[in-house]
């Protein structure tokens, strides 16, 4: 909802979830097709619940284009890289949304029409 509402005022709370979301998956110990085993499991279910928070505050963030995002983004995806898992959605976007940002960056950065 953030996202399509361009609500930049979620920014802060979009970085604390993803920082937050790291620290969980820091600390679990991931075997070969984690996401499907002991789909019953309040660990598979709490796995999966944190998963769809990261990819849509991910989402948001790409959207909202907000630098302070960046750090966050490339952290993300860092830890994406590491996990073994076969659905790359979340690496792709985050990947995306950093070409965004830079993007963002390069057209800020260059001089107007005028100037030049």
């Amino acid at each position: 909802m953030w996202r399509d509402m361009g609500f930049g005022d979620a920014v802060p709370m979009l970085i604390e979830i993803l920082k937050s979301s790291d620290y969980f998956w820091a600390g679990q110990n991931l075997r070969t097709n984690w996401w499907n085993s002991n789909v019953g499991s309040a660990e598979t279910k709490n796995r999966r619940q944190v998963y769809g928070e990261v990819y849509y505050s991910v989402c948001a963030l790409r959207k909202l284009r907000d630098q302070r995002a960046k750090e966050v983004l490339l952290l993300t995806r860092n830890r994406w890289q590491s996990i073994a898992f076969d659905n790359p959605q979340i690496l792709e976007e985050c990947e995306v949304a950093l070409k965004e940002l830079a993007e963002v960056d390069r057209t800020h950065k260059q001089p107007s029409e005028s100037t030049r």
